[in-house]
C-alpha cells in the first residue's frame, strides 16, 4: 500500500479479507504502471513453485504462476462392479437378470455420478462494492 493512498479503508478491508481467509500474496512484481494491482493469493503457499509477470494484452501485465498441484484419484476397481453384477445373475430368467442389471446400474449411478449442478458464485465476500 502506498503511504499517501486515498483509499486506505479499501486497502485495509482487502488486507482483512485476505487475513480472514488465510490467503497469502505470492507475487510482488508490478503489473501496471509501477503498481501491484493484480494479485495472486493462495492459502497453500508451499505449492507455489514460482510466479512471474508477462506483458498482457491490455495495460495490465499477466501473472503466471507455476504450482505443484497433483490430482487426487479415488477410482474404485472395476472388479467390484463385475463381481457384484455377475453374482446376482445366477439362477434367474432373462427378465429377472435384466431387472437386476437395471437396478444395480441405477444404484451405481446414484452413488457415483453427481446429480446436482453447482451454481455460479454470485456472493464473493472479498469483492465489495468499494473494491469494484
Amino acid at each position: 500500500m502506498k503511504p499517501k493512498s486515498d483509499h486506505v479503508a479499501v486497502h485495509n478491508r482487502l488486507l482483512a479479507v485476505l487475513n480472514d481467509h488465510h490467503l497469502e500474496q505470492q507475487q510482488h512484481t508490478t503489473t501496471r504502471e509501477g503498481n501491484v494491482l493484480d494479485l495472486y493469493c493462495t492459502n497453500r503457499p508451499t505449492i507455489t513453485k514460482s510466479t512471474c509477470v508477462l506483458p498482457g494484452i491490455s495495460d495490465h501485465n499477466i501473472i503466471v504462476a507455476d504450482n505443484d498441484i497433483k490430482p487426487q484419484h479415488s477410482k474404485k476397481p472395476s472388479q467390484e462392479f463385475v463381481a457384484g453384477f455377475t453374482s446376482s445373475l445366477e439362477n434367474y430368467t432373462v427378465e429377472e437378470n435384466w431387472s437386476h442389471f437395471k437396478d444395480y446400474l441405477n444404484a451405481v449411478m446414484n452413488d457415483d455420478i453427481p446429480s446436482e449442478w453447482t451454481s455460479i458464485r454470485t456472493h464473493l465476500p472479498w469483492l465489495t462494492t468499494e473494491l469494484k
